[in-house]
């Protein structure tokens, strides 16, 4: 696998420079070697050469070394664009080139978006009439989305930092930087809407009327039930859990939230903070309900469980201790009343069992007097000639 080092190694460095006192407002151009210039073109032609030897990764890695390892007379980060324009618009023609083969094969291989993907190769490259027409593969689903904005973001923070540092960009770049602004701005709306159509779904599943299936579900579970009651002749076995619909609402309103967050959490943490404070006012509703002591204690169970999924979720542990704490103290009764209903049942099973038993037996019993009589009825016949 080639690794994209252009995209994953340069935040890291341009962070460490960004929190030193001495090098965050310079390139140290000044350190560079007599020799880097010369050394730079020697290295550019090497992964030329590399290049058209048909191994695009071997040629990325050249080209990484050239950007990486200009001569310098001590020890200090060095930018790539110190050895001047003319020859970074060499390693950036070249760079387009071998990214955009690199983002070709990925394309091929079905690769479009994250580490190595096409998407990623392309942007790298400034490789825009690509990268425009994979975009479009990529927003119908929230990961394909942030794909692009972490790819575009990283771009135009390369282009910016390079601007900061008083480097003069090149033409390709200058429109590159205002190509990949705007559809990073216009991915960011698309999350944005996405997102917030999400939540108001959500908002939906909970507040709507009971649904047609809904009703059928309920209706067809409390008929098993009474059937079952019924046969074994407990009607406790009749019982319905009363916070069936909350709950299973409930575990709907939760994937949708996990989708919500997908959607905005790539634009920032702040825009995904009100999914989150969404779920733990969701769980805190139904903690409310789990703490009411006039329900069962199946639905107040499965009102904490549920609760909890929430907490989870938005990574309020406090809470969701609170909800496995309130869970674990009505345990000890719910088991009770669990081994209680079993044991009814099984008592039930035995004496149904039992009572199946002696059906078969007399049933036996029957057949065996039926073929007894016609044996006798036989006889008779025979001794009367008929």
């Amino acid at each position: 696998m080639t690794l994209n080092v252009f995209r994953y190694l340069a935040p890291t460095i341009a962070l460490l420079l960004a929190n030193s006192p001495v090098l965050a407002a310079s390139p140290n151009c000044g350190a560079m070697a007599d020799d880097g210039p010369a050394w730079f073109a020697a290295q550019l032609d090497k992964a030329r050469s590399v290049f058209q030897a048909g191994n695009s990764s071997n040629a990325n890695a050249e080209l990484w070394i050239a950007i990486t390892q200009v001569p310098r007379t001590v020890d200090v980060s060095l930018e790539g664009r110190c050895v001047g324009l003319p020859l970074w618009q060499r390693f950036y023609d070249l760079r387009r080139e071998v990214t955009r083969a690199l983002g070709q094969q990925a394309e091929t291989a079905g690769q479009l978006a994250n580490a190595n993907g096409a998407l990623d190769w392309y942007v790298d490259g400034g490789n825009r009439d690509d990268a425009q027409r994979v975009m479009p593969k990529l927003t119908p689903t929230a990961r394909g989305t942030a794909s692009i904005i972490f790819s575009l973001r990283d771009a135009t923070k390369s282009l910016d930092r390079a601007v900061e540092l008083n480097f003069e960009l090149l033409p390709d770049e200058r429109s590159a930087r205002t190509f990949w602004q705007t559809r990073l701005d216009e991915t960011i709306a698309h999350a944005r809407k996405q997102g917030t159509a999400v939540l108001a779904q959500e908002t939906g599943v909970l507040t709507r009327e009971a649904t047609a299936q809904e009703q059928q579900i309920e209706q067809v579970m409390a008929d098993q039930q009474a059937l079952v009651a019924s046969l074994l002749d407990d009607e406790s076995l009749a019982a319905t859990n009363e916070a069936r619909r909350d709950v299973r609402r409930g575990s709907e309103s939760l994937d949708l939230l996990k989708s919500a967050r997908d959607w905005l959490q790539a634009i920032s943490v702040a825009d995904a903070a009100p999914v989150r404070e969404r779920a733990v006012m969701r769980g805190d509703a139904l903690m409310t309900r789990a703490g009411d002591p006039s329900m069962s204690l199946e639905a107040r169970d499965s009102l904490y469980e549920a609760a909890g999924d929430y907490f989870k979720f938005a990574e309020a542990r406090d809470l969701r201790r609170a909800a496995e704490q309130g869970r674990a103290a009505i345990e000890p009764a719910l088991r009770a009343e669990r081994d209680q209903q079993s044991a009814r049942l099984d008592k039930k099973t035995d004496q149904l069992q039992q009572s199946a038993e002696q059906l078969k037996q007399s049933m036996e019993k029957t057949e065996a007097q039926k073929e007894s009589f016609k044996q006798e009825a036989d006889a008779m016949e025979d001794e009367l000639g008929f």
